[in-house]
Parts: C-alpha cells; structure tokens; sequence
C-alpha cells in the first residue's frame, strides 16, 4: 500500500508521502519535495504531467512553468545559454558603451555563442533587436489612481538600463531646507548607489520565460522596483543578504560585469540597505515565486509632511 506511488509519479517521491491507514478518515501527508516538477508519470515531465497547487485547487502547469522549475531546480539549460530564435542581431548600443569605456567589444569573449557558434539569449538581450520593455510610471499621491507620466523603454538592455536610470534620475528630486544653521540641509528622496544596485539587478536576474515586465512606479512617499520571478536556486532573502549569491542568467551577468554595469557582484542588497545607513529608513523586499519587489521609502517625505 506505501509503495503504489513509486510507479505513479516521476521522479519517485521518496520519503514525501505518508500514509496513515489508522486514521479516521483516511490520511495521507504530503511532503513538498526539492526536485521539482514531479509528475504523473503515465503523462510526461510536460503540461500533461504536472500541477500546480492555487489555494484549494490543481490546474495545470503550462510548459513554461515546468521549463522554469526545471531550470530553478536543476541548475541546466539556463535560458540566456540557449540559442536564440533571431539571429540576425547588431550591437550599436552594446558597442558604444564599449567604445566609452574603452573596452574592446568581443562577442566570443562576452559569452554571447553558444556550442554550435550561434547567439545565445544573452546576446538578444545586449543587441538592439532586444523584444522585452521596461515600464516606469510616476503617480500624484500614494495610490495608482492618477498618472503624472509615464514611458516605456525598449531596444538593447544596456540602452534601457541607461535610459531608465537617468529617467529615474530626472524624478529623483533633490530637497532643499534652511533650518537657520549656517549651511542649507540637502538631500535626494533616493539614494543613488540604491537605485543604481537594484534597477542593474532587476535587469540582470529577471526570469525571462515569464510573460511580464520591469516595472518602475514613483509615489509620493516611495519608489518601487518590481522585477519578474524570484529568488533562483532555493534561497532565501536573509541567505543573500549573507553572502550567499544565486543567479539566473549566467551568460548576461558576465556580459554586464564586463562593461562595468556590476562592480561587487553578489553584494547588492547589502549596499542597498548601506545606502540607508543613518537615515532611519531601510528598503524593504518581497519575493515570491514569480517576483522580486524592491521598495525605496522617500528619505524627504516624513520631514516634508512635518515641517
């Protein structure tokens, strides 16, 4: 009777399923298993095969979904190493960033072939025919209910990364008091080193098989970064903070640490809440399955609303 389920899923569930006969009524525990997507085995490891549990229901996984538990759960296959569908790609914008900061613009050495000699999704993404956007919206108040402006951005990643950063930086407003001391008090609403850690990492560890977007949203009293998916390989938020690193898209993180995007890989959300030091305010995350949310409070909204 305890072992019917060694032939019904695949992989085998060791040790998860537990089967209490002499309970009234009948039992059986369900352990969540590490090697993910388990599936009926009569099916296939495809959206035949497998589920997902919402709240009291199963529906079944789409082949994405199963594509990106594998890849989370099995470390292979990482999207930015595929082959990419397009490949007749160019590299403007890739090549000036380059040119800029002098340094000599080499596919080969930045990763973007793969085996067979073919560009890789990491090499869509850096080239300007990049199809995924960025959207950035700045709302009166604290709530979405009403739009003071908003972009989107497209082409090349690190044309976006550029572009959102000084859009950012347009609405990054700098405060001004005269507190009667002899020198006037000055101060962003963000810290720069902040937006700077969290919009390159919103870039370089997005899930790109999730049919979302990089979202910008400016309020009144903070600034939010969302980021589709979430933390790869298992880990956690405090595991990152210490020290431990995951990371999604190999292939594109080295392409951004070769032209200086990332300057202390694996050490980001620790400068982000460094970049708050003093000021009574921390940044505050949440992560989910599918999302990464970066919240930056306002370091002058409490004062405006008090003075």
């Amino acid at each position: 009777m305890n072992r019917w389920y060694t032939n019904a899923f695949y992989p085998t569930p060791f040790s998860l399923i537990d089967i209490d006969v002499n309970h009234d009524p009948f039992l059986i525990r369900i352990k969540e298993g590490r090697h993910k997507p388990y599936s009926i085995a009569q099916n296939g490891l495809d959206s035949n095969g497998v589920y997902i549990r919402y709240g009291s229901s199963s529906v079944k996984a789409t082949n994405e979904q199963v594509k990106r538990m594998i890849q989370q759960n099995f470390g292979n296959d990482e999207f930015d190493s595929e082959e990419s569908k397009e490949q007749n790609l160019t590299f403007m914008k890739l090549e000036d960033r380059a040119k800029q900061r002098k340094i000599k613009f080499s596919p080969k050495a930045l990763r973007m072939f793969n085996n067979s000699h073919l560009y890789n999704n990491a090499a869509l993404l850096v080239s300007d025919q990049d199809p995924y956007v960025v959207k950035a919206a700045v709302y009166q108040g604290t709530t979405v209910m009403e739009f003071q402006d908003k972009q989107e951005f497209s082409g090349a990643l690190t044309g976006q990364i550029d572009n959102l950063l000084n859009y950012i930086s347009l609405n990054n407003k700098t405060r001004v008091w005269f507190t009667g001391a002899p020198q006037r008090e000055e101060r962003k609403d963000y810290p720069d080193e902040a937006i700077r850690e969290a919009v390159v990492n919103a870039f370089a560890h997005r899930d790109y098989l999730l049919h979302s977007f990089i979202k910008i949203q400016f309020f009144e009293d903070r600034m939010e970064i969302l980021s589709p998916g979430g933390i790869p390989d298992g880990l956690t938020l405090d595991e990152i903070k210490d020290g431990m690193t995951a990371v999604r898209n190999p292939q594109l993180v080295h392409i951004l640490d070769k032209m200086n995007y990332i300057e202390n890989y694996g050490t980001g959300i620790n400068r982000m809440f460094e970049a708050y030091n003093g000021t009574g305010m921390q940044p505050e995350f949440k992560v989910t399955p599918h999302m990464f949310k970066v919240t930056f409070p306002n370091l002058n909204y409490k004062k405006e609303n008090t003075d």
